[in-house]
C-alpha cells in the first residue's frame, strides 16, 4: 500500500514534514500471517460484555484530510462529513459490533495491495482487501444498521508484536462510545484501545479532517 498523503480541505497538500511522519507511520499495512483461531459467523445476544475502556486522547486538528480518504468519499461513499459523537454502548450496540467484526474479518481475506497502490473502498462479498478496506467495510456496515457515523472513526497506527510484524504500519475502525473507545481490528472482538494490535497511534478522521495521535 503506497503511503497515504494529506489534502486540506482545498485538495491542496499540506507540509512536507507531515506527510513524511506519515509515510513513515503507514507504509506497509502487512503481517507476518493470518490471524487465527475460532470465528464465529455472528456474535450471539449475551456473548460477554465489553472489557472497561477509557476515551483515546484526543489529538491535534491537521486541517488536512488524507488522499486516498479524499479519494475514497469522492468515489461516493456515504457519511464522509459526519461530526466526531459519541455512542450508548448497550447489549444491542455490543452484539452488533461482535457480529460485524467477526464477519468481516472471516469473510475478506487480507492481501496487502501491489506497490504504488492506495485504493480505500468498501469491499464486496467475499473479496479480499487490506488493513483499510476491512476497516471501511466495517464501517459501510454498521452505519447501515443506524450506528452513528460520527462514532465510527478510521484511524492509523504501528502494529504491536504479536502475531504480526511488529511496527508496521496498520489501520483499524475505533468506536466512541459512553464507555471508552474500542478497537475493531483483524482479530477477535472488539478491545479497548490500549489493548489492540496497535501499538502507537498515528492519525485518525475527526470529522471531515484527521488528526494527529502522536502527541
Amino acid at each position: 500500500m503506497r503511503p497515504p498523503m494529506f489534502r486540506n480541505r482545498r485538495r491542496r497538500a499540506i507540509d512536507a514534514a507531515a506527510g513524511l511522519v506519515l509515510a513513515a507511520l503507514l507504509s506497509a499495512c502487512r503481517f507476518d500471517g493470518v490471524p487465527t483461531g475460532a470465528l464465529p459467523e455472528a456474535a450471539r445476544p449475551g456473548d460477554g460484555a465489553p472489557s472497561p475502556a477509557s476515551p483515546l486522547p484526543a489529538g491535534r486538528d491537521m486541517q488536512a484530510t488524507l488522499r486516498a480518504w479524499a479519494d475514497y468519499c469522492s468515489a461516493g461513499a456515504a457519511d464522509c462529513d459526519a461530526r466526531p459523537e459519541v455512542v450508548m454502548m448497550t447489549p444491542r450496540l455490543w452484539t452488533l459490533l461482535r457480529t460485524v467484526q467477526h464477519r468481516v474479518n472471516a469473510a475478506h481475506p487480507f492481501v496487502a495491495e501491489p506497490l504504488g497502490s492506495d485504493a480505500w473502498r468498501t469491499l464486496l462479498p467475499g473479496e479480499p482487501g487490506d488493513c483499510e478496506d476491512l476497516a471501511l467495510t466495517k464501517r459501510a456496515q454498521l452505519i447501515a444498521t443506524g450506528v452513528p457515523a460520527g462514532a465510527l472513526r478510521p484511524a492509523t497506527c504501528r502494529l504491536r508484536g504479536t502475531l504480526f510484524a511488529p511496527g508496521d504500519g496498520h489501520a483499524v475502525l475505533t468506536v466512541e462510545t459512553d464507555l471508552g473507545t474500542y478497537v475493531m481490528g483483524v482479530e477477535g472482538d472488539p478491545v479497548p484501545w490500549d489493548a489492540s494490535e496497535c501499538d502507537s497511534w498515528g492519525y485518525r478522521w475527526a470529522g471531515p479532517t484527521w488528526e494527529s495521535l502522536r502527541g
